[in-house]
């Protein structure tokens, strides 16, 4: 499947992604988020596996609206740690934090 790159703006619209494999790039450049197509449940969005600068985020993205701040250091998207359930992710694209999968997210 073609990878489709989506580049944002500096003005913090969303913009959506779905149904394919996408390249996501922050407004300024510095940050990009790999979604790679994984499936969808009847009647539902997509599911993609989701990786930030390279370093895969444990769970799935939606395929829906994707929305970068301004200055390029947070992205919301919708999320599931597991099928199916809908969560509001926020990734601080600054911080340093490497996933091993025995997160327990109950913690957070």
């Amino acid at each position: 499947m073609q990878v489709t790159r989506i580049h944002f703006s500096d003005d913090a619209r969303t913009k959506w992604a779905g149904y394919g494999d996408f390249n996501l790039v922050s407004p300024d450049g510095s940050h990009t988020v790999d979604l790679i197509y994984k499936g969808e449940p009847p009647h539902g969005d997509s599911y993609h596996t989701v990786a930030v600068d390279g370093s895969p985020l444990p769970g799935m993205a939606w395929g829906c609206l994707f929305g970068f701040s301004a200055c390029s250091r947070y992205l919301a998207f919708s999320w599931m740690a597991r099928r199916i359930e809908r969560k509001t992710m926020v990734v601080d694209m600054v911080a340093s934090y490497r996933f091993t999968g025995s997160e327990d997210w109950s913690a957070y």
